[in-house]
């Protein structure tokens, strides 16, 4: 449109702006929930708290990785994007382990994952069952030692299990019986030998023999004399076992030995003047 006012011209132009709708979010924050939650309950949930040493590691199971859409009412529309790690903060479970006890080290059993029971978790359908130590208390009958078993889930969370040994032996050792020994003099009574001795213990190999006396039961032709011997094991445990040597009454006396050799035939009868007939 142009107007002429004197020597100046005048333009006026009809300008039609058109407003476009733009939509602008911000991102939205990363969240996490545990997977035992639902999807509404969805919220940051701290690490749970965990009474073992050896802190679990490596709890992110997955990432969810969710987009949301913004539209207006002209069909504008924009995404936005979120990251969901999932979290498994539950420790798996197992039944307690009872006690074991035996009565020496040699019977010690072998580590067996087998003797955990119902290991179950909320995520990981079959736990991992792993043995950790034996950890032994230093003491000596009774021993305790400690084994540890570990259940694990997928997520790294994990719970311990622990099983006392308890070793104490309340056997005592044996031997096999000593035959008794006969002399004629006390002169002829042979030295204690402890090897004479045979020991048997359920734990030791070779328990530990000791002379321990002589003892006379003060009587004479025969007198009994009792010899003991003690067998001691690692444990403590000891028995005595005895022997009896007995000291003359082995000989009968023989017709030489009768006073004056004074022989009475059987022919003869005896008269109460001295004389015979």
């Amino acid at each position: 449109m142009k107007s002429i006012t004197g020597n100046t011209a005048t333009y006026k132009y009809l300008i039609v702006l058109t407003f476009l709708n733009v939509l602008y979010t911000s991102s939205i924050k990363a969240q996490e929930f545990d997977v035992s939650n639902t999807i509404e309950e969805i919220n940051t949930i701290a690490p749970q708290a965990t009474n073992d040493t050896v802190p679990p590691t490596g709890n992110n199971l997955e990432t969810i990785d969710r987009t949301y859409r913004v539209s207006d009412a002209y069909g504008n529309y924009t995404n936005v994007q979120q990251n969901i790690p999932t979290k498994d903060n539950t420790k798996p479970t197992a039944d307690k382990l009872p006690d074991v006890r035996i009565c020496c080290f040699t019977y010690l059993p072998d580590p067996d994952i087998s003797v955990v029971k119902n290991a179950t978790d909320n995520y990981t359908t079959n736990p991992t069952v792993t043995f950790v130590n034996d950890t032994s208390d230093g003491l000596s009958n009774p021993q305790t030692i400690t084994r540890v078993y570990r259940v694990s889930d997928k997520a790294g969370n994990f719970m311990n299990l622990r099983q006392k040994i308890i070793i104490h032996d309340t056997v005592k050792p044996t031997a096999i019986p000593l035959a008794n020994i006969m002399v004629t003099t006390i002169d002829d009574i042979p030295a204690a030998d402890i090897y004479t001795v045979d020991p048997i213990d359920n734990c030791n190999t070779e328990p530990i023999v000791t002379f321990v006396d002589d003892v006379s039961d003060e009587m004479s032709n025969p007198e009994t004399i009792t010899r003991t011997y003690r067998i001691t094991d690692e444990a403590g445990n000891y028995k005595d076992v005895k022997q009896r040597i007995i000291v003359g009454g082995l000989l009968k006396p023989s017709l030489s030995d009768t006073p004056n050799n004074n022989v009475v035939s059987p022919t003869e009868t005896p008269i109460t003047d001295g004389h015979t007939k």
